[in-house]
C-alpha cells in the first residue's frame, strides 16, 4: 500500500490462476473500504508477476510499474515491464506501454523501472536494448521518456543513471563511477 497525496492506494500483482492479473485500488482513507478498483489488462501476455511498484504521477496521475517475464523460446525468457498511467481520482487507465526490463545488480525488483513522472505527466523510466539478439547475453541499459498524452516513447538515451527527479520537465539524474556527478537531461524530444 502506498499513500500518495494524503489517499491510500493498493496495487495487487500475480492474482488469478495464471498468476498475471493486477488491481489498483484507492482506499477510503478513514474506513479501508475501496473507493474504486480498477482491474488492468496488461497488452502483453506475461508469464506470472514477479513484481509490482506504485509511484505519485503529474497531472493528477499514478504511476504503476508491474514486473514480468515473457517467454520467447527457444531464446530465453526477456525481462519486461509494464508502465501504467492512471487517473488517481477515477481509477481509469489513461495508457500503458511495455518495455524490456533493466536488471540492476544489488536491486530489488521494485526499484528498477525507477518512474520519475512530470508535471504534465509524462514519465521517465530505466529500460534496456538488447545488444546480441536473440540471446540477449548483454544489454545496453536506457533511459526513457514516455509521452503523458498516450505513453509512447519520445526519446531513448544511453545511461545507467539513478533517475533522481525532475526539474520543470527536465530529468535529474545521478550518475556514479569513480566519481559521482549529477547531470540533466533535457525533455526537449
Amino acid at each position: 500500500m502506498e499513500v500518495i497525496d494524503g489517499s491510500p492506494y493498493a496495487l495487487l500483482a500475480g492474482l488469478g490462476a495464471d498468476q498475471s492479473g493486477v488491481r489498483v485500488r484507492r482506499l477510503d482513507p478513514d474506513s479501508g473500504v475501496p473507493v474504486w478498483s480498477q482491474p488492468v489488462q496488461l497488452d502483453e501476455m506475461p508469464a506470472p508477476v514477479t513484481g509490482a511498484s506504485l509511484h505519485a504521477g503529474g497531472a493528477g496521475r499514478l504511476v504503476a510499474v508491474v514486473y514480468y517475464d515473457v517467454d520467447r523460446s527457444p531464446a530465453p525468457p526477456e525481462r519486461r515491464q509494464a508502465i501504467l498511467s492512471l487517473d488517481a481520482v477515477s481509477g481509469v487507465v489513461r495508457w500503458q506501454a511495455a518495455l524490456a526490463r533493466q536488471r540492476l545488480p544489488f536491486v530489488d525488483a521494485g526499484a528498477e523501472a525507477q518512474p520519475t513522472s512530470t508535471a504534465e505527466g509524462s514519465v521517465y523510466v530505466r529500460s534496456s536494448s538488447c545488444v546480441n539478439p536473440p540471446s540477449c547475453g548483454e544489454n545496453l541499459p536506457l533511459v526513457v521518456r514516455l509521452s503523458a498524452v498516450d505513453g509512447h516513447v519520445l526519446w531513448s538515451v544511453p545511461s545507467s543513471g539513478n533517475l533522481l527527479g525532475v526539474r520543470g520537465s527536465d530529468l535529474i539524474v545521478g550518475r556514479s563511477g569513480s566519481f559521482n556527478a549529477l547531470a540533466v537531461m533535457a525533455a526537449v524530444n
